[in-house]
């Protein structure tokens, strides 16, 4: 975004240029407050701007790496792509830097009067307002900024961001992709291949698969009638000679290979773009902290459990398959994917906080209650039964811990919503 507009004050400034050259700026100048500037005032004007937002747009760098210090080191290093990712941060010093050229500029146009005859002052007068109305904007920037960069810091915020963005990339991965095999519940999985009978792609170096293009991949698939599946997800981690996926017909030439690799994007480290795991660990990593004894914030954790169970509610409602089929116009399965399904989200999330939080009666009693009031609105037995183990372990683990009775009267309060009856007729075969 900087980048972005530091050309948009590039192209505003040689549009504004050539309107100074063509148009008559004396009805500019005879506006009460914008009269005719001489070449050392408007110098001056544009010098103090570009030099002010020079300044400013060091400062506000630091205040962002200290907002950035502050967060990574009492919610854990991996948020910090949120903050790299905040576009009201890049706003912010994209606005300052955009100014700052602007005003450099502009200050080329601004001639004073030469020793000939024939050698006048020029004044830019449209170019001189188009950087004073630059300057506002990056004072209202600043001000906004101000208000900005405290609130993006707020757990509150934090936690509310990252718990949105899991139940959004849920629901992308829920679905299959493409013709009416990946619609609704009556998609089922494809038959596995034979090994033997399979192409095998192995990984060509240790990294995460970040993404896979699936439309390309679908396409490849239904342009030479094949069939992939894919052992690995977004999020996985290979080592060379690891097996990616297997191919059917094998014999897969070089060219059609490379195109097959070319759909999945390999980094370094993992991106919640196709990876909705990685959003749940980093709430998680947040409640965790918050549960240490260094911390003992126990209603950080209890925010956490509320997206987390947010996430998971939603996911288990959609009425959209899970079985990871990919197909092409036709209907018929291209690619099969492993699916992310209700049991394992759930112990990912709430399941790796288990212990945290059985040390924690707080913590403990409110997350029982959320998950007693979760499994009643489920619509499936594979997912109650979940709920139920979940809470059974949660409750024996407290059970332990608890050291007083009327610690132990409050956990059995709890624990009798957790056998509430539950109307069966509402329920669907797992």
């Amino acid at each position: 975004m900087p980048a972005l507009l530091s050309l948009g004050a590039v192209v505003a400034f040689v549009i504004l240029a050539l309107l100074d050259k063509n148009l008559d700026t004396d009805a500019i100048t005879d506006i009460p407050g914008l009269g005719a500037n001489h070449p050392d005032g408007a110098r001056a004007v544009l010098q103090t701007i570009g030099s002010s937002m020079l300044g400013v747009a060091g400062v506000t760098f630091s205040i962002t790496i200290a907002a950035v210090a502050f967060a990574t080191s009492n919610y854990g290093p991996r948020i910090l792509q949120q903050f790299m990712q905040d576009r009201g941060n890049q706003f912010t010093l994209g606005t300052f830097i955009a100014t700052f050229l602007y005003c450099v500029l502009a200050l080329r146009l601004v001639l004073d009067a030469g020793p000939g005859e024939d050698a006048e002052a020029y004044v830019p007068q449209i170019t001189l307002l188009g950087g004073l109305t630059f300057g506002l904007a990056s004072l209202c920037v600043l001000i906004y900024f101000l208000h900005h960069v405290p609130a993006s810091i707020d757990i509150g915020n934090v936690i509310a961001r990252i718990g949105g963005e899991l139940t959004e990339r849920l629901g992308e991965a829920q679905g299959g992709y493409g013709g009416p095999a990946s619609e609704g519940e009556s998609a089922t999985p494809a038959e596995p291949l034979e090994p033997g009978a399979a192409h095998p792609l192995v990984a060509e170096r240790s990294a995460y698969l970040q993404q896979v293009d699936r439309a390309q991949l679908v396409h490849l698939a239904a342009e030479h009638d094949l069939r992939i599946d894919l052992v690995v997800r977004p999020g996985d981690f290979v080592w060379p000679g690891a097996l990616v996926a297997r191919v059917v017909p094998g014999g897969l030439p070089p060219r059609l290979e490379a195109g097959i690799r070319g759909c999945l994007v390999w980094g370094s480290r993992r991106t919640p773009s196709q990876d909705p795991l990685f959003l749940a660990d980093e709430l998680v990593e947040i409640g965790a902290r918050a549960l240490s004894p260094g911390i003992n914030d126990p209603f950080t954790c209890m925010s956490c459990v509320d997206w987390l169970v947010s996430a998971a509610e939603r996911f288990a409602a959609s009425p959209r398959n899970t079985c990871g089929a990919w197909c092409d116009d036709a209907g018929t399965i291209r690619v099969q994917v492993e699916a992310l399904d209700f049991p394992e989200l759930l112990e990912r999330g709430l399941g790796s906080l288990r212990p945290y939080i059985a040390a924690n009666l707080t913590a403990t009693v409110h997350t029982l209650g959320i998950l007693a009031r979760l499994r009643v609105s489920l619509p499936r037995h594979a997912q109650r039964s979940a709920i139920d183990a979940l809470a059974r372990e949660l409750l024996a683990s407290a059970q332990e811990r608890a050291v007083c009775g009327p610690d132990r009267a409050q956990l059995a309060r709890v624990a009798e919503l957790l056998e509430a009856p539950v109307d069966r007729r509402a329920l669907v075969p797992a």
